[in-house]
């Protein structure tokens, strides 16, 4: 017998299924269109506790850059990295040691967050923020590995359709035999409306689908390498650990990493060629000079204003510092996790 009280139980149970489909429904729309820089900096789940590879430090900041368009939270973690890192490192070992810069107080930080409120006013930093956080990203790990959706915008000849087909090939980590004819399909016409590079990520998934199952996982484990900037990272957390650990008497900073950087991106040059370099190289070089461009188009607009010349140097000088600390607060939080990981081991013992 059917009574109002079970009626009401079978609607409510319909509603919660309702519900619960409309919800996974959302998700899965999210995991296939969250931001390109989620796996690095993802805004639903917040900051990562600090790095220990310099290669994560970048890719979380950068990701964060893209999404706030301001340095201030990176900044704000990574100082409350420090205290939180300290007050452990001081409760298993007795000791107070910091790797947050001596010079980084409270008073200067917050310094900080308002000269670039100053600047934002007159150099519009958000955008800039948030372009330099993506071309950093993309300086890091290459072109290459855009996100889909980024490598299908990239395609602007493409019509809308042929965008969904593109896309529906990207997804694949390689073609088998059924997606051939949509393939041949693509080939008859789109195919020739792709740029090199485009062309280039299809090429790359039909070689796959011709190797044996283990030489397929070790291609599509080797393109997700990055670019001779992560090389350059690796070397210097090398130089960092050495000095650290007193295997050397050089005493390695941020300084250090600045200058390897400026001197193996070409950054100090006005004019340099890429096109003819390795994708390692090329990408790094490529995407580092876009930031820096950028960075000097705001600037040039700004000496072009009815504003002193003195003026106009001291909001350039403001923000290359700027620049400058966040490589020092990078370095910070890359020594900060070695200490973490010290006192982890500590404890355990």
């Amino acid at each position: 017998m059917i009574t109002p009280n079970s009626l009401i139980i079978r609607y409510l149970r319909h509603a919660f299924l309702v519900l619960m489909l409309l919800c996974l429904s959302h998700l899965s729309i999210w995991a296939e269109e969250q931001e390109p820089y989620a796996p690095h900096f993802n805004p639903i789940t917040g900051f990562k506790p600090a790095q220990r590879s310099l290669t994560q430090v970048f890719l979380q900041m950068a990701g964060s850059f893209e999404h706030f368009g301001t340095p201030e939270p990176y900044i704000r973690h990574v100082m409350a990295e420090h205290a939180r890192i300290d007050a452990k490192y001081k409760l298993v070992t007795g000791k107070s040691v910091s790797n947050r810069p001596a010079y980084l107080t409270d008073e200067y930080v917050e310094n900080l967050f308002a000269s670039w409120k100053k600047l934002n006013t007159v150099l519009s930093l958000e955008s800039l923020c948030r372009k330099s956080g993506k071309n950093l990203r993309y300086a890091i790990l290459g072109g290459w590995n855009k996100s889909v959706s980024e490598l299908v915008a990239d395609e602007t000849q493409l019509t809308e359709p042929e965008k969904t087909a593109y896309k529906s090939f990207l997804k694949k980590d390689y073609f088998a035999k059924a997606d051939f004819p949509a393939l041949e399909a693509f080939y008859k016409a789109p195919y020739d409306k792709l740029s090199e590079a485009g062309k280039e990520q299809l090429s790359q998934r039909t070689k796959r689908g011709t190797l044996k199952p283990e030489q397929r996982e070790q291609s599509i484990k080797d393109s997700n390498h990055g670019t001779i900037i992560i090389t350059i990272f690796n070397e210097h957390q090398k130089k960092t650990l050495a000095s650290l650990e007193g295997k050397s008497a050089e005493k390695i900073n941020s300084d250090n990493l600045q200058a390897a950087l400026i001197e193996k991106l070409s950054l100090s040059k006005k004019d340099v060629t890429w096109q003819k370099l390795p994708p390692e190289e090329a990408d790094a070089l490529r995407f580092s000079h876009a930031i820096e461009d950028a960075f000097m188009t705001r600037i040039n607009h700004l000496s072009k204003q009815p504003i002193p010349k003195e003026q106009a140097e001291q909001i350039e000088k403001a923000l290359r510092i700027y620049i400058v600390n966040l490589l020092t607060i990078a370095q910070s939080e890359f020594e900060a996790a070695l200490d973490n990981d010290f006192i982890d081991k500590k404890h355990k013992k």
